[in-house]
């Protein structure tokens, strides 16, 4: 679950990015997206696999990620 949801905000700032046009605003989401794809390499070597699954992470839309998170979302 947490691989899943680490790789899910990396994907989830990175399609977010392009909507973000306040330079600060744009400046604060990369450093986040940086921490969370840290997290999500950490889960992936925990579980022995692959820290990255290729060079460049794939961004997701805000529906495609809420797709993702709707099994973890209770109420």
């Amino acid at each position: 679950m947490a691989k899943q949801l680490e790789d899910t905000g990396v994907a989830a700032y990175n399609g977010a990015a392009p909507e973000l046009f306040a330079r600060q605003i744009l400046d604060v989401a990369a450093s986040i997206a940086q921490v969370e794809a840290r997290h999500a390499a950490l889960m992936r070597d925990f579980l022995g696999e692959p820290i990255t699954d290729a060079a460049f992470d794939k961004p997701l839309d805000e529906p495609h990620v809420g797709e993702r998170i709707k099994p973890y979302i209770v109420g």
